[in-house]
């Protein structure tokens, strides 16, 4: 003898139907995400920012290069080699870092900033892969615990694991940028 189901039941077993989905696709998700990077072998310090943004996992990592001398009045040029690099479907980003910890250039007038950056990312082919260039004026200044500055269509480009690049930087100072610390950045993924 069958019972007729109540528009009750179907919804109690649609929605626990959908709870055990859900946390079947988290669980996948977090087994087949959280797989360990491929072995980055280049400069500069590699951190894996990887994690829980709300339900959902996201594949992430950052590569800070030394710092630069905000203090030095003379162009500075840096070369750093990059391998090895994680493909995870998302595109990276080459950034110039500044940590204003007083957070003295908070409201000023960043058009009166002076001072130069310029990057060029190569692959083993020397073709150019991204490649920005202007006063810091030109540039985005995103802030998240410190200015990451960036051109929209220029500091981006996608990884390949197989792929080895340089990345060659010349950076000028600004009088306003004195005492604090700046350095070349680069993050792929991280957030959704």
């Amino acid at each position: 003898m069958k019972f007729p189901a109540t528009n009750l039941s179907r919804r109690v077993l649609l929605s626990a139907l959908a709870i055990v989905l859900f946390c079947g696709l988290v669980s996948i998700s977090i087994l087949y995400f959280t797989s360990e990077f491929v072995v980055y072998r280049g400069d500069g310090t590699f951190t894996d920012s990887s994690g829980m943004r709300g339900p959902f996992y996201v594949r992430g990592y950052e590569i800070a290069f030394p710092d630069l001398n905000l203090n030095d009045d003379q162009v500075q040029e840096t070369r750093y080699k990059l391998a090895g690099l994680p493909s995870i479907d998302k595109v990276c980003g080459v950034y110039l870092a500044i940590k204003d910890r007083d957070w003295k250039l908070r409201g000023a007038d960043r058009e009166k900033i002076g001072g130069r950056f310029e990057f060029e990312l190569t692959n083993s082919q020397k073709k150019v892969v991204a490649k920005a260039s202007g006063a810091l004026a030109d540039y985005i200044w995103a802030e998240g615990g410190k200015y990451e500055l960036y051109q929209m269509d220029n500091s981006f480009f996608t990884p390949s694991p197989q792929e080895e690049y340089i990345l060659r930087c010349r950076f000028l100072t600004d009088a306003q940028l004195k005492g604090m610390r700046g350095y070349v950045w680069l993050r792929c993924g991280g957030s959704l």
